[in-house]
């Protein structure tokens, strides 16, 4: 049997990769030993879960599985806080939601889906953080249409 970790929700595609990415890439396949009282191990990352946190990510993340077939699995999300603090808006969801039809064959997962609580999100504890939850509920949709579970922020 072979073993291997599943990076359950990177964020590879990001910008802050774009220097590096290769050897990132190198060091996620790097094997570690794992040791148990009765056996070990020779373990590494077997699949990356690449969620985007953004529709500029999308295409990002497609070249990174066509790169990368054996190791990187695509998910696309649209997380609630965008680039320079901008929340997202209604229209930024209606706008990847054909994206997400177009490439429900390439996805494992729709991501990014709920309310951020951490302190840098207060935005999602009042009634705009709410609607933006409800906006998201199309999501959900595909991930039934899709037969792909949903991943949290």
């Amino acid at each position: 049997m072979e073993y291997g970790f599943v990076d359950c929700h990177c964020h590879i595609s990001a910008r802050e990769f774009e220097e590096d990415l290769y050897d990132v890439i190198k060091r996620s396949r790097e094997e570690s030993i794992i040791i148990t009282q009765s056996s070990h191990y020779s373990v590494g990352i077997k699949t990356l879960i690449a969620v985007t946190e953004e529709i500029g990510e999308f295409n990002r993340v497609l070249q990174l599985q066509e790169s990368f077939p054996d190791l990187v699995a695509p998910c696309f999300g649209v997380y609630p806080l965008q680039p320079e603090c901008r929340s997202v808006k209604p229209q930024d969801l209606d706008a990847a939601l054909q994206q997400f039809y177009n490439h429900k064959e390439q996805l494992v997962a729709i991501g990014e889906i709920g309310l951020d609580f951490t302190s840098g999100c207060v935005y999602s504890h009042n009634e705009k953080g709410r609607d933006k939850l409800i906006k998201q509920i199309p999501l959900e949709h595909i991930c039934l249409e899709t037969d792909s579970p949903a991943l949290g922020l």
